[in-house]
């Protein structure tokens, strides 16, 4: 009697031990299939609005790149997404943290081939949509198929049928031992449950490590993306025939005292709307991109700035010594070291002015031909 009870329970366990895998496997599979979609989909509905968005010109196009944007950064599960025309050529390039993108090194840069996106094909996907019937512009992007909420809610679920298949075995055991009255003997009056059982299955929490391009303390993107990102956006200008302008910022007491670097990332963040455009810069400084500015708005917007930064801080954190220098592309076919040479011109000068705090370096496009024209020769 006690061995047929026990090969009862045993074939029970061993039934409901597969009904568990057969259901976690379908549970899995379940998930995987309607991320692989809910992926697909969201690649699309992306580079269906940046079709609208290369559509457009001057009206209307900010607007539409800020939402552009804003959906990037709202949805965690996107980690890439860039659009590239059919001769290869980059015209936007996006990634959560910098490990989902590679940069070939002897390759040509901006072009689709000199970047990898890179995922974990386990549980994410990536999906390539083409924006125009004439295969003129591609869409392409990684996704996360399996999110951390998602496996912590499945793992919860299998620990509890486990720790109750667990349970049931015991009092199984127990009863069938009961009814042996010289192995009763022996046995305990209260069985120990060796509860490592339940910590080696216990559901983790799963966060997500990511390297963020965002220094913790200022809130400003690291500088080692400042060219890279200012080059894109050179490009992108360039595309649609509009101006752009960099400046740089520099905090007078910011190399001694840090605390009050931070304090005026803070006020240029509230300032400028788009953070993924502000960067850190040899410690002491910032750098600010304003797609679609020319010279004349740019420094508008800069002395705004400025002026702001002295209105609200009153005597208590004008320590600032603010100088800016910027330069603008201007019509011109100009890389990102250059611009940036030219706004550390105008922030030199800048510097050594005491009534001057604010300098724009205009450019001459004819002058500049020239000066490409010679180094050709």
């Amino acid at each position: 009697m006690k061995r047929n009870l026990l090969k009862t329970v045993n074939l029970f366990t061993l039934i409901a031990l597969l009904a568990l895998i057969g259901y976690a496997a379908s549970v899995l599979i379940s998930a995987y299939t309607r991320g692989t979609s809910d992926g697909r989909l969201e690649i699309t509905r992306l580079s269906a609005q940046a079709k609208t968005m290369l559509t457009l010109e001057h009206t209307g196009f900010e607007e539409h790149l800020t939402a552009f944007r804003q959906n990037l950064v709202s949805v965690p599960q996107i980690k890439s997404f860039i659009l590239y025309n059919a001769k290869d050529e980059l015209i936007y390039v996006y990634a959560r943290n910098p490990r989902y993108i590679q940069v070939a090194e002897d390759s040509e840069r901006f072009l689709r081939k000199s970047i990898d996106l890179t995922y974990n094909t386990l549980i994410e996907t990536s999906h390539r949509v083409q924006l125009t019937d004439d295969a003129r512009v591609f869409g392409e992007g990684v996704y996360q198929i399996f999110t951390p909420a998602g496996l912590l809610s499945l793992s919860t679920n299998i620990f509890y049928v486990l720790a109750g298949l667990t349970l049931l075995l015991l009092i199984s055991l127990l009863s069938s031992g009961k009814g042996n009255s010289s192995a009763s003997l022996h046995a305990p009056e209260t069985p120990e449950v060796d509860h490592s059982i339940y910590e080696s299955t216990s559901p983790t929490s799963y966060k997500e490590e990511e390297e963020s391009l965002y220094a913790p303390d200022s809130g400003l993107c690291f500088e080692q993306y400042l060219e890279e990102r200012l080059s894109n956006e050179l490009r992108r200008a360039a595309a649609f025939d509009e101006d752009l302008a960099a400046a740089l910022i520099q905090c007078g007491n910011a190399m001694e005292d840090r605390l009050t670097y931070i304090q005026l990332a803070q006020k240029l963040k509230d300032h400028f709307n788009f953070h993924d455009l502000l960067f850190e810069v040899d410690h002491d400084k910032m750098a600010v991109i304003l797609p679609n500015t020319d010279l004349e708005q740019g420094i508008n917007e800069l002395s705004d700035f400025q002026k702001e930064v002295y209105r609200e801080s009153g005597e208590k954190l004008c320590t600032f010594d603010i100088k800016i220098g910027l330069s603008s592309r201007n019509g011109r076919l100009i890389n990102s070291d250059r611009i940036l040479k030219e706004s550390r011109a105008a922030l030199r000068k800048a510097e050594h002015d005491i009534e001057t705090n604010l300098v724009g370096f205009r450019p001459d496009p004819g002058k500049f031909r020239s000066f490409l024209a010679s180094q050709e020769d």
